[in-house]
């Protein structure tokens, strides 16, 4: 596909299930070098607002221009930190099954973006019109968390799962293979089918 052509479909959200905007690219985030804490704000604020379905009132609320401590990540730690996921191959073949990226997102996402919970966290850290969270209010918020041997199942039933759909996905390959060489052969005689009638 010409490169024209790619640039063109990569405008239109409609076409895709997780849109990702131009603001938002990695080609724009990752040289970053200046004004770092506002451009990732800006990034995840077009990401929820292009994926409202998914994403409503999960990315708008991070802000890494915020104060942590007595001051805010200055553009140099925010830039290594972005440049640090160069280093970390993240392709499906990395891992350990396909697609743990979007498992992991799909969990956190259920996990956090809850509306009970969401309305805990608010009701928990909103003071005077301002949200405040600091440790002692995060450690009574109430995280429901597998235990590890419950993690170690829920890791074991996704695995078999993974097995089982590679398995139903050669097999499907398969049979288009005999499929296609069916249709093949059909017009050229090598294969007569008796039809009822």
């Amino acid at each position: 596909m010409a490169d024209d052509l790619i640039a063109e479909q990569l405008t239109h959200p409609d076409q895709y299930t997780f849109f990702v905007p131009e603001e938002a690219h990695w080609s724009k985030i990752r040289h970053l070098k200046t004004n770092v804490g506002t451009a990732l704000n800006k990034a995840l604020e077009a990401l929820e607002d292009a994926n409202v379905d998914a994403l409503e009132d999960v990315l708008k609320g991070i802000n890494f221009n915020r104060k942590i401590g007595q001051r805010t990540l200055d553009d140099d730690t925010l830039s290594n930190f972005i440049q640090n996921f160069e280093k970390i191959p993240l392709r499906d073949e990395n891992f350990e099954f396909p697609d743990l990226l979007g498992a992991a997102y799909e969990y956190l996402i259920k996990f956090f973006a809850d509306s009970r919970l969401r309305a805990q966290i608010r009701a928990t850290v909103n003071s005077g019109g301002r949200d405040v969270a600091n440790s002692a209010i995060l450690n009574r918020l109430r995280f429901v968390q597998p235990s590890l041997d419950e993690q170690d199942r829920i890791a074991d039933r996704v695995r078999a799962l993974d097995s089982k759909g590679k398995a139903e996905m050669a097999h499907r390959d398969i049979l288009i293979k005999q499929k296609l060489g069916l249709m093949h052969d059909l017009p050229t005689g090598r294969v007569r089918v008796k039809v009822d009638g």
